[in-house]
């Protein structure tokens, strides 16, 4: 089961006193999953033990012999620390350090690299609906302007088509009174004839 520090500290494990156990020379994991450090069983058994029992005996129980007969510093600290904290050996932890700064520096690149493929997408993305809403206004003006054509050439045909129908009503009217008067005229002459 693994866990990461935030999962410890609900194991009512303080902070404080996990990065005071990190920076001993305790055979810690250094497994990490995108950026956070992961624990597994062993180290949970030796941070309870640290919080049950203190460091300096968790340090005695779990790191080996040669551990402390080569480190002298880590020995004079645990004589000296009156706050159950220990430095780390630089000289000892300088390989595993580079180790855990080349995973990290990997993973920060392929995070990099992977939000950089995310913006040229997303910049792709808005520059086609960038695209499509300049086509779609270009078209909607264009239908505008094709409506207010028909439109005037509609006015126009219907100016037109009142016109002629002025035209022929009034030819009608005219016809309708010709024929008026040449009936009164020929009635009129009839009358005058006849007599």
């Amino acid at each position: 089961m693994q866990k990461t520090i935030k999962e410890l500290q609900a194991q009512w494990l303080s902070k404080n006193l996990i990065y005071e156990a990190l920076k001993t020379v305790l055979p810690f994991s250094k497994q990490f999953l995108k950026n956070k450090r992961i624990f597994n069983e062993k180290d949970i058994e030796m941070f309870e033990n640290c919080k049950q029992f203190g460091i300096k005996k968790t340090v005695l129980k779990y790191s080996s012999n040669k551990t402390i007969e080569n480190n002298k510093t880590v020995s004079n600290s645990l004589q000296t620390d009156s706050k159950n904290s220990f430095k780390p050996d630089i000289i000892n932890n300088k390989n595993s350090l580079k180790e855990e700064f080349k995973t990290v520096k990997k993973q920060f690149e392929d995070r990099e690299e992977e939000y950089k493929q995310l913006i040229v997408q997303k910049d792709k993305m808005i520059q086609v609906k960038n695209e499509q809403t300049q086509k779609y206004a270009l078209l909607k003006q264009e239908e505008k302007k094709e409506k207010e054509e028909w439109i005037k050439k509609y006015d126009e045909i219907q100016k037109e088509k009142n016109k002629w129908i002025q035209k022929y009503y009034s030819t009608k009217m005219y016809m309708i009174v010709f024929l008026i008067l040449l009936i009164l005229a020929s009635i009129f002459l009839w009358l005058f004839f006849i007599k």
